[in-house]
């Protein structure tokens, strides 16, 4: 649909039309919603009564579209890598869209009907060029419910023979306990015992069946027990409490099973299980879209109770906002009348809902309590058959079919997963079978041809040798050094992004370092003493080892690095050469500035001074130190651009550029501030890096 859009606004650019001709354009083609072109209709007394179309062209009601398979067109070859860490700092792969599990509560589950599977081999493309042109070391197989995949295994057996040596682990998510596999999990993780997440909603087996979640608390044990002997370091687990039907008995069973996990873990070393117990809120286009929700007091009395029955130290808990959970159900089930609430909402401050440092309830209770709403109540359930807000958009699933699954929920009768029978829930049916039907041919590939190593070599991965010896082994000539320039805006980038940023810059070009062994592998590379945030430098250094030997490393390195960062030289050093933070013990700073005779003055002050204390804030607290000693020498440039200032890295005299620039110029000005040289110190003499021996 997309492309549709484009050439729409394409043509009607060209032609010169009107922004509301544009719209109406934009209307027909199929899947989009201008909602400008429909207006809410009301009762005589003010009721909602849907929506209606306010031009006799635009579609009533509006149909979704569905990508019908999933090209590898559909994908950037080259996703962009951010040079700070990201909340999810890893390549990911969609392989499945949909799901046909059909939980009552799940509106991705409804709405991204049917289920459509990529074919092995574009998942195994994607993941194997993805890392080699982004250089991270950790792919997400994403899905709504990754373990239903047809040739999940394929696709990490594949993946794993092409990337062995590249230290990749692949993650899952969206796991189900009744069908996940631990050697699935092993040999993603490559060797690493990574956490494991599964949903399990409900305490009791009754609640699950009203829900449609298809899981056995035998299955969950099993699958628990299997995880702990395996030595997966952390699981977790979701419930949620509040759920139509729901009785504290049900909210008891969540405590009753957290005390079966607790003592399992206590023949594990009490391993900690996290879980996150979160209210219920009611979505749209599910089955339970009708229902009602509890109120803030009733979700906090229901989540004490299972606080309050836990017998265990093992068990974390960590709960859900309840009055964040009583906006999304208002959100959710809001119309076009919220938009005020919202606007007013920001009037009053709010912002930066999703930090729950930014997150101010009182200013959301006011101003729905101005709109005529108690949001601490809960409640907002509708009768079945009433007019909803979204009742003019249609994505694909029949109300009938809501309705149908609500009754069995109530009644307790679970529905079958539809890959194995369908359950004719809406338009799409016809071409969701057809799919099935296909999907023998264009998801089994052929057998693998290259079988990888043992399970504890997957992905270069090895397990640790003996305790107590070094972890990598340095062949002859392996040992390199090098000198890189940090300009622009990556003056900003912190010394932990620049580690992750060398990393990937080694896998995007191809050289083969050396990692480090034992579960958690470690590009083998070290740097030098960190350059503080905001300077730009012409001489940062850092060392590496290969594991085999590499020409063109310098082409290699140049067409790897991002922008911003530039290779001055690369040299071989001895194998037993000393780390950079040992033997550098000076920085060299240029400032350019304005050099008049107030800044002269200053720098004359200082340098008469014994003791100049400052005050520094640490981990543990406020502190006074003397940087005196850390002043090596500042002098005026030659042609009057600035000022030099070489300073000690000594931890234990250091002085903090920064801290020596506010007592130079109290207006803080001193902004251009640039790393020349570091020095190592041999009888007297200032040695580079580069060239000690």
């Amino acid at each position: 649909g997309f492309p549709e859009m484009v050439d729409v606004i394409e043509r009607c650019k060209q032609d010169g039309v009107s922004k509301k001709e544009v719209l109406l354009q934009l209307a027909g083609v199929e899947g989009v919603y201008v909602p400008t072109l429909y207006r809410s209709k009301y009762s005589a007394n003010g009721i909602f009564n849907g929506m209606e179309p306010v031009n006799e062209q635009a579609p009533f009601p509006v149909q979704s579209r569905i990508v019908e398979s999933l090209k590898p067109e559909y994908y950037p070859d080259k996703p962009l890598v951010p040079l700070c860490e990201i909340v999810h700092d890893r390549l990911a792969v969609e392989i499945m869209r949909g799901c046909s599990h059909g939980c009552r509560f799940c509106e991705a589950g409804m709405s991204y009907r049917p289920r459509r599977v990529r074919p092995v081999s574009d998942v195994v493309n994607h993941v194997v060029k993805g890392i080699l042109t982004t250089g991270w070391d950790e792919v997400s197989l994403v899905s709504l419910s990754t373990t239903d995949y047809p040739g999940i295994e394929k696709v990490v057996q594949q993946a794993g023979s092409q990337l062995k040596s590249k230290a990749v682990s692949i993650s899952l998510s969206s796991l189900r306990a009744d069908n996940f596999s631990l050697k699935m999990a092993e040999a993603t993780a490559g060797g690493r015992k990574t956490g494991l997440t599964f949903a399990v909603e409900a305490g009791t087996q009754r609640l699950r069946d009203v829900i449609n979640k298809n899981l056995t608390e035998e299955q969950l044990l099993k699958t628990v027990e299997s995880a702990l002997t395996h030595e997966f370091s952390k699981i977790k687990l979701y419930f949620m409490i509040g759920l139509p039907t729901e009785t504290d008995e049900d909210v008891l069973a969540i405590a009753e099973l957290l005390n079966k996990l607790s003592a399992l873990s206590k023949r594990f070393k009490g391993r900690h299980i996290n879980v996150t117990v979160s209210p219920f809120a009611p979505k749209p286009l599910t089955p339970f879209q009708w229902e009602n929700q509890d109120s803030a007091d009733t979700i906090a009395r229901k989540t004490r109770l299972v606080k309050n029955n836990l017998r265990s130290r093992f068990i974390n808990i960590k709960e859900g906002s309840p009055l964040q959970a009583l906006l999304e159900a208002r959100f959710g089930r809001g119309g076009r009348e919220l938009g005020a609430v919202i606007l007013n909402a920001w009037k009053r401050g709010s912002k930066l809902n999703g930090w729950s440092e930014h997150f101010d309830g009182k200013i959301w209770l006011d101003v729905f309590r101005d709109a005529g709403i108690a949001l601490e109540e809960g409640g907002g359930g509708v009768e079945p058959g009433t007019v909803l807000p979204w009742s003019h958009l249609h994505f694909g699933v029949d109300e009938s079919f809501l309705h149908a699954e609500r009754e069995k929920a109530f009644q307790g009768i679970t529905t079958p997963a539809c890959d194995r029978i369908c359950h004719s829930c809406g338009m799409y049916a016809p071409f969701c079978n057809s799919l099935k039907k296909a999907s023998g041919e264009n998801s089994v590939q052929k057998p693998v041809q290259e079988k990888p190593s043992a399970p504890s070599m997957m992905y270069g991965r090895k397990k640790k040798p003996v305790p107590g010896k070094s972890a990598t082994s340095i062949l002859p000539g392996t040992r390199m050094r090098l000198q890189y320039t940090k300009n622009s805006a990556n003056r900003f980038t912190g010394h932990l992004d620049i580690v992750r940023v060398f990393d990937r810059t080694f896998r995007r070009a191809g050289i083969p370092v050396a990692y480090s062994q034992g579960f958690h592998p470690h590009p083998s590379i070290s740097f030098g003493h960190p350059l503080p945030l905001g300077i730009k430098s012409r001489a940062e250094y850092a060392d590496f080892s290969l594991s085999i030997p590499f020409t063109g490393i310098e082409a290699a390195l140049q067409k790897g690095f991002p922008d911003g960062f530039h290779l001055v030289k690369i040299r071989s050093i001895p194998d037993n050469a000393k780390s950079l933070s040992s033997i550098v013990s000076l920085a060299e700073y240029f400032v350019r500035c304005e050099v008049n005779d107030t800044l002269i003055t200053n720098i004359s002050d200082i340098l008469k001074c014994e003791s100049i204390p400052v005050k520094r804030i640490t981990k543990k607290g406020e502190k006074i130190v003397d940087i005196r000693s850390g002043i090596v020498e500042i002098s005026i440039a030659d042609d009057r651009s600035g000022f030099n200032m070489l300073l000690s890295l000594d931890s234990r005299q250091q002085a903090r550029p920064s801290e020596l620039l506010e007592l130079i110029s109290a207006d803080g000005r001193l902004n251009d501030v640039t790393r020349t040289e570091q020095y190592a110190v041999s009888q007297g003499k200032k040695i580079s890096p580069m060239e000690i021996i």
